[in-house]
């Protein structure tokens, strides 16, 4: 069954202390100006997979809340809000998360933000695998920040990400395609 959610007063869809949910091909629609519009809120939840469907609102994709864990997501168009979000101050530990094969377009400046808390192993296990995200106007310039945290990268990462304050990059494969699109040398592991 095919499910569509138009212009919902607050999030269109909640997952809270569940155990296992499956979301096939789902189309949610806000006006792009809508605050707390957020596609999928996931709450104390283990095991939900996210497959196919177009999220479009005007707060997050999907907000990933503490107590969860085992979250897929595959196939999804996101736009034009802020994407998937993980985690909210009280302080919420993420580990083994790892964005693969996203492409995209990003008015703005930050086109990724990874921003854990300062608190000792607040975010671990943070994968970068072939993300590419251009600006939507060649006047943005795009950039990605990450504080707090270790990021991996996995082949091509655009716009590469800048860490602080003594986070570790790693650029573990396809050197030639990354300097390629950044123009710089070929990058070493940086402690």
């Amino acid at each position: 069954m095919k499910v569509t959610s138009k212009n919902s007063p607050r999030n269109h869809i909640s997952i809270n202390a569940c155990d296992g949910a499956i979301i096939n091909d789902i189309t949610l629609i806000a006006p792009k100006e809508s605050p707390n519009t957020d596609g999928i809120d996931i709450s104390d939840t283990n095991g939900v997979h996210v497959n196919g469907g177009h999220i479009q609102t005007g707060d997050d994709c999907i907000a990933i809340n503490g107590g969860s864990s085992n979250i897929n997501v595959d196939g999804l168009f996101c736009g034009p809000g802020h994407g998937v979000r993980e985690g909210r101050e009280p302080v919420v530990h993420v580990s083994d998360v790892t964005f693969k094969d996203i492409h995209g377009t990003s008015s703005k400046s930050d086109a990724i933000s990874i921003m854990c808390s300062k608190s000792s192993n607040s975010c671990a296990g943070i994968t970068l695998n072939h993300v590419d995200i251009r600006p939507t106007n060649s006047s943005v310039k795009v950039e990605s920040i990450c504080h707090n945290t270790q990021v991996q990268m996995i082949g091509v990462v655009y716009p590469p990400p800048t860490c602080t304050p003594t986070s570790f990059i790693s650029m573990a494969l396809d050197y030639d395609d990354f300097d390629a699109v950044t123009n710089k040398q070929p990058s070493k592991d940086v402690v």
